[in-house]
């Protein structure tokens, strides 16, 4: 994802919707700017996000993001939920998809894409809208989530997603991680054990 975004090493927290009529929509925060640094906080991924909650409300921090290729500086007044972190949905880290994904208000959006992964390589970009998982519909994050669990607990090798973009509509599959195999069977007692049966047909 970086490297669509013109950035030359992936860094920061990408804002996937920014939230109307919010204090930070309103100091200038737009969706797909990505979070750099918050008043005195680095921000180099997702989960440091946390840090914004140590800001105390109603105070101004200068927020540094990365927008159309270079790094603007905008000055935010931080309210009761945006102190919370609530002045944007944020993308989270990718997970075994290949892709992290989020609830917006226009469905369930394609977060952050894993460099190099089967999902990159078929074209999956941030910002798209997954409608349906194996042609239903994908609705909220955690509908999203057990669809996605039903066809692996199935079997399945791949999900079909299908896609809205401003190119349009499209399918595309992408494969399951693969289920760790059960561990074996620790015999519990000595006629469990397949070689005490063995030695009682020698005996005979």
């Amino acid at each position: 994802m970086a490297k669509t975004m013109g950035m030359t090493h992936a860094r920061g927290a990408l804002i996937a919707e920014a939230i109307n009529d919010s204090p930070g929509t309103r100091s200038g925060l737009k969706s797909g700017d990505v979070i750099l640094s918050f008043g005195r906080h680095n921000i180099t991924k997702f989960s440091e996000l946390r840090l914004i909650g140590q800001e105390p409300a109603g105070s101004e921090v200068i927020a540094k993001v990365w927008r159309d290729g270079g790094i603007k500086t905008i000055a935010v007044t931080l309210g009761a939920l945006e102190a919370e972190g609530g002045m944007a949905k944020f993308a989270p880290e990718p997970g075994a998809l290949g892709f992290s994904f989020l609830h917006t208000s226009r469905g369930i959006e394609i977060g952050k894409v894993t460099k190099g992964s089967v999902a990159e390589k078929r074209g999956l970009k941030p910002g798209e809208t997954i409608l349906t998982v194996d042609r239903k519909p994908s609705g909220d994050t955690e509908e999203f989530a057990r669809l996605v669990n039903l066809a692996n607990e199935a079997g399945r090798n791949d999900v079909l997603l299908r896609l809205k973009s401003e190119r349009g509509e499209r399918f595309v599959t992408i494969p399951l991680p693969k289920k760790k195999a059960a561990p074996p069977k620790i015999p519990s007692s000595v006629e469990d054990s397949p070689s005490s049966t063995d030695d009682q047909d020698n005996n005979e």
